[in-house]
């Protein structure tokens, strides 16, 4: 667990690149390090430290789908 907290499921309101592969019966999520509540607004901003822990999640999930 690299944020060590477990990840909550929310609704995204937004249109995302997952319905492409739903479409063909693929199983997709996303996950990012933005907080809904300020996403695509005047005020959006991230947090660094959340970029970077994401960044180890997709690298750690990517290496264990790969069995490397």
């Amino acid at each position: 667990m690299v944020t060590g907290k477990i990840p909550r499921f929310e609704m995204c309101p937004g249109l995302l690149e997952t319905r492409f592969y739903a479409a063909q019966g693929i199983p997709a999520f996303a996950y990012g390090p933005g907080l809904l509540s300020v996403s695509h607004g005047p005020n959006e901003y991230v947090d660094l430290r959340r970029v970077v822990a994401t960044a180890a999640v997709y690298a750690l999930t990517a290496m264990e789908m790969l069995n490397a």
